[in-house]
């Protein structure tokens, strides 16, 4: 305000501070934006009310916290039971068979001595001998596989195993006969020239 001077009022002051004054106040356009502002703080404002309002209190959800604590307890339940684990439809998981320990020296040894016994058998001989479980024990007959170039799999079955094997040396021993008839074939024809 304008001071007064000896008791009258300054107008030319009073009349800049009120034109001061009315300018600094907001235009129509500039009212309407700050409501405009205001009422989407207050829709924002009563939307976060109303999503509070239908938040559930912990007393509400007592009855979920049980069945979750329920679920916990079977869970539980089924690892140590295998049944509980079918009925629910959970799958167990299954233990790794340990791998076969890797062969001795003694056992290399002595897959080797059977490998040249076999050789002087028959097929038959040679897969009923294989088979025998009493003579020679399936670690055996997967050395003599090995030594023989057969991969067997953990699928593959002793007897089928067994086959394969005595198959093996027979055809070897029937390539060794070939090629030595061979031999001495061209040896006769040399000799007779």
């Amino acid at each position: 305000m304008a001071k007064r001077e000896g008791g009258y009022l300054d107008l030319k002051k009073f009349a800049t501070r009120l034109r001061e004054l009315t300018e600094g106040l907001p235009t129509g356009t500039e009212k309407a934006e700050i409501r405009k502002q205001f009422e989407e703080i207050i829709a924002f404002l009563n939307q976060a009310q109303r999503a509070l309002d239908g938040l559930p209190t912990r007393e509400e959800t007592d009855g979920v916290r049980r069945a979750v604590e329920a679920f916990d307890e079977l869970a539980i339940r089924a690892k140590a039971s295998p049944f509980v684990a079918a009925a629910i439809g959970l799958v167990q998981p299954r233990t790794p068979r340990p791998k076969a320990a890797p062969l001795s020296a003694e056992e290399n040894t002595r897959a080797q001595a059977l490998l040249t016994q076999l050789q002087s058998l028959s097929i038959d001989e040679m897969r009923n001998h294989l088979s025998n479980n009493e003579s020679v024990s399936s670690r055996e007959v997967n050395a003599i596989a090995a030594l023989v170039g057969i991969k067997a799999t953990r699928r593959t079955s002793r007897d089928e195993l067994a086959h394969q094997v005595a198959t093996k040396i027979s055809n070897f021993r029937g390539y060794q006969d070939l090629k030595g008839g061979a031999q001495t074939t061209e040896g006769k024809s040399d000799a007779e020239e």
